[in-house]
């Protein structure tokens, strides 16, 4: 059998918001990208108390799991304890063990002189 398959582009138009020229394969993507121009915010967090909105859907999905006390996502840099609700926020911290192998950092040498080391850490 053959099958047709239609694709859109769907743009996000310089006519209506200066200087953006983003498109998008799917419509649902351009609806979500021009929510932030207009600051529509439709997505309300459900846990009671909590008065914050998103965008979309998985931007409040990922903040509702603030609310839990489960921090299933752990660091495994070793003596390292932080837990975190998702993903992005444990690759975000990984980062930052990295970025601190970038800091200066005394290092005394066997004969005992003190050197001030920039770089990445060896260990």
């Amino acid at each position: 059998t053959l099958t047709l398959s239609c694709y859109i582009e769907a743009v996000c138009l310089p006519s209506q918001f200066e200087g953006c020229t983003k498109a998008f394969s799917r419509l649902e993507n351009l609806k979500i990208h021009l929510r932030s121009h207009t600051g529509e915010k439709p997505y309300i967090c459900q846990h009671p108390g909590c008065l914050k909105a998103f965008s979309n859907s998985s931007d409040r999905a990922k903040h509702q799991r603030t609310h839990l006390d489960t921090k299933p996502y752990a660091c495994q840099i070793p003596g390292c304890t932080k837990r975190y609700t998702d993903p992005s926020s444990l690759r975000k911290h990984v980062k930052a063990h990295s970025a601190k192998g970038l800091q200066e950092r005394e290092v005394k040498v066997p004969g005992g002189e003190l050197f001030i080391y920039t770089g990445r850490s060896v260990e």
